[in-house]
């Protein structure tokens, strides 16, 4: 299949979003190609093929708010990618989440666009786990997110919508998780939001290979089926590789940990329409 030829990268993103906005048969099929109002998962999911809903340990959780309750610290993060390598399809955000007695507070803001297109959120959530016998803890969240749609002379609409999460381990190895996303079934004036639930497993071989599976369906879309490895060969440094199927894409990514510093490099690959790399920076105190 040839790589699409546009008339230039502007005119082309332009399109797009005038699409998403007004009319939403249109918005299934941005969603297709990948190119939707973002929310920011991470270095580590989109190396993992954008698999990961039931992994907690880090301060994005693969967007499964239920995996801020899995944090023992406090943790500040900074992610950026650039969907195809166009700048008008940039990603910046920051998250930071606190962990408290009763629960650990979230909360994040990011920017998706250019100057003629621009979405702009912030987030804000909880996470608490909860007794489940003896010995297992079942893990719960909820987020409400808050995103600004504005085109350069065109105006603007704003968007509020509310996720759900929850993670526990069914055996010593193995945790399972779920999330569903856009429960409110909001949008921007009349062009809904995608709408996931996604399910999924995370098996840890050993301490250093955990490999992990989704299934998330979007409520326009067909099943995608999603799959990835981490592998630790030395305790400060991961490689990570994935797969996802609707839209088919592959990730590759590496962290290196030093004290409390980790600093991600992922990449996520398009048969099509190239190449979005991603960069990533936390920290714990």
């Amino acid at each position: 299949m040839r790589r699409p030829v546009f008339p230039s990268r502007s005119a082309a993103v332009t399109l797009a979003a005038l699409s998403l906005a007004l009319a939403p048969a249109a918005v299934a099929q941005i969603d297709a190609v990948g190119v939707q109002s973002p929310m920011a998962s991470g270095a580590r999911s989109l190396a993992l093929g954008g698999a990961g809903v039931a992994l907690g340990g880090d301060v994005w959780g693969s967007s499964n708010p239920a995996a801020w309750s899995t944090l023992a610290q406090r943790e500040v993060a900074l992610y950026a990618d650039q969907a195809y390598t166009l700048a008008e399809l940039r990603t910046g955000a920051i998250r930071v989440a606190l962990p408290f007695r009763m629960a650990t507070v979230a909360a994040g803001a990011q920017t998706f666009g250019f100057e003629e297109f621009r979405i702009t959120g912030g987030m804000i959530g909880a996470a608490r786990a909860f007794r489940l016998g003896t010995t297992r803890r079942v893990h719960a969240g909820l987020a409400a997110h808050v995103q600004n749609l504005s085109f350069e002379n065109h105006g603007s609409a704003t968007a509020v919508s509310v996720d759900a999460g929850v993670l526990t381990d069914v055996l010593p190895r193995l945790t399972v998780g779920a999330r569903a996303s856009n429960l409110l079934g909001t949008g921007f004036a009349g062009a809904p939001l995608p709408r996931h639930l996604t399910v999924g497993a995370a098996f840890r071989a050993d301490p250093r290979l955990t490999v992990v599976m989704d299934l998330d369906q979007e409520v326009r879309e067909e099943l995608s089926v999603r799959a990835g490895v981490e592998v630790k060969p030395v305790p400060m440094l991961a490689i990570r590789a994935g797969a996802s199927s609707a839209p088919l894409r592959l990730g590759v990514g590496a962290a290196v940990q030093v004290n409390r510093l980790t600093a991600d490099l992922a990449a996520s690959i398009h048969p099509v329409l190239g190449v979005t790399p991603g960069i990533g920076l936390s920290a714990r105190f």
